[in-house]
């Protein structure tokens, strides 16, 4: 069953009234590819965008895949959402700082090892 036509479906409330679930819950979908991107863009409510993405591969990769999905579902950008997603180190002092920071280390390093990812540092030159 497709998103669309799971959310269009109904259910009665604990008072009786009809709902539709698309009226309670917004759909996002993480994407990085094109072609998942523009499938997000196609069905569902908005796009995560994951937090080893630079702001110029949004603009010069994903939105025209975004554009692309919403232009064959009849839908503009202004009924889209874009949930930036980021990655944070928080401590109480500088020991739990130095271990946060650890791991955001080893997690930058995980995707700029990952062929998944490889597009994302070549935009940049990397």
């Amino acid at each position: 069953m497709k998103i669309g036509t799971l959310l269009r479906l109904g259910y009665s409330d604990i008072v009786g009234r009809t709902r539709v679930l698309a009226d309670l819950y917004a759909v996002l979908l993480a994407a990085l590819g094109p072609r998942m991107t523009r499938m997000a863009a196609e069905v569902a409510d908005g796009v995560l965008v994951h937090p080893f993405s630079s702001e110029r591969f949004v603009r010069e990769r994903m939105l025209p895949a975004i554009e692309g999905g919403l232009a064959a579902a009849g839908r503009d950008l202004e009924e889209f959402t874009l949930v930036r997603n980021v990655i944070v180190a928080t401590g109480r002092d500088e020991a739990e700082m130095a271990t946060a920071e650890a791991g955001v280390r080893a997690l930058l390093a995980f995707y700029a090892s990952t062929p998944t990812y490889r597009p994302l540092l070549e935009l940049e030159g990397y």
